[in-house]
C-alpha cells in the first residue's frame, strides 16, 4: 500500500509535468498546490520514524512556497514571500539533516565540499550578480542555506550514517539545480521550456529527499 501510494505520487508529478511542456496553464496552476501535500500524504503513512515532524515542517513550507509562487507575476512581495517559505522549508531540512552527522563529520570531506560549493557559489552569484538589482542581499542569503542544505546532505552520504544517502544526495543536488534554474531563467537568461525544467528538478528533489529519508529509518527509530 505504502508503496503504491509512492507510485502515485510519481504519476501525479509526471502527469503535471506534462501538463507544464505541452504548456497547460490552467491545470497547471490547479494541480501545483498539491504536489507536495501528496509527498505530506505519503510520509504521514510510513511508521513513525526519526524527524518526522522536521520533515512535515519542511514539506509544509514547501507548499506554501508553492502557493505563493503562482502569484509572482502580479505583485513582488508574492515572489519574496515564496522566497522566505523555501528559505525556511531549507533550515528545516539543514535541522533534519544534521541530527545524522552531529557527531560524525567527515572531515576530510568538509573541506572539499565546502571548496567545491564555495567554488559555485561565487561562479553563480558573480555571474548573475549586476542583473541581481535590488534581489542581490535576499537571493546570495538563499543560495548560502539551499549550500548550506547541500553540505549537510553530503556529509550524511560521506559518513554513512543512513542506508539511503546517496537518494537523498541526489534529492540535494536537484534542488540546488532548480533553484539554480529559477534565478538564472529569473535574472540572468531565459531558458527555452524554463517551466519544465524548474519543476522536475524540484518535484524530483523533494520526492528523492522524502524517500531517501523516510526509508532509510527503522520501523520505529526514535529520535
Amino acid at each position: 500500500m505504502k508503496k503504491n501510494l509512492l507510485y502515485f505520487v510519481l504519476a501525479f508529478y509526471i502527469v503535471y509535468l506534462i501538463t507544464v511542456w505541452v504548456k497547460i496553464p490552467d491545470v497547471n496552476f490547479y494541480l501545483k498546490p498539491f504536489l507536495i501535500p501528496s509527498l505530506i500524504m505519503y510520509a504521514t503513512t510510513r511508521s513513525y520514524f526519526s524527524g518526522k515532524e522536521i520533515l512535515m515542517q519542511a514539506l509544509v513550507f514547501s507548499t506554501l512556497g508553492d502557493i505563493l509562487l503562482l502569484f509572482s507575476d502580479y505583485n513582488d512581495f508574492f515572489f519574496i514571500s515564496g522566497l522566505i517559505s523555501f528559505l525556511i522549508a531549507h533550515i528545516f531540512y539543514i535541522r533534519l539533516f544534521l541530527k545524522k552527522i552531529k557527531s560524525s563529520f567527515s572531515y576530510p570531506w568538509v573541506f572539499v565540499s565546502l571548496a567545491l560549493i564555495g567554488i559555485y557559489l561565487f561562479y553563480f552569484l558573480s555571474t548573475m550578480w549586476e542583473k541581481l538589482g535590488k534581489m542581490k542581499i535576499p537571493v546570495t542569503i538563499y543560495a548560502l542555506v539551499i549550500s548550506t542544505m547541500l553540505f549537510a546532505v553530503i556529509q550524511v552520504f560521506v559518513s554513512k550514517t543512513l542506508k539511503k544517502g546517496e537518494i537523498l544526495l541526489l534529492g540535494a543536488f536537484l534542488f540546488v539545480v532548480s533553484d539554480s534554474l529559477l534565478a538564472w531563467n529569473m535574472f540572468y537568461q531565459e531558458i527555452a521550456q524554463a517551466s519544465f525544467w524548474i519543476m522536475s528538478t524540484y518535484l524530483f528533489a523533494q520526492l528523492f529527499l522524502v524517500a531517501g529519508w523516510v526509508n532509510s529509518m527503522k520501523k520505529r527509530e526514535i529520535d
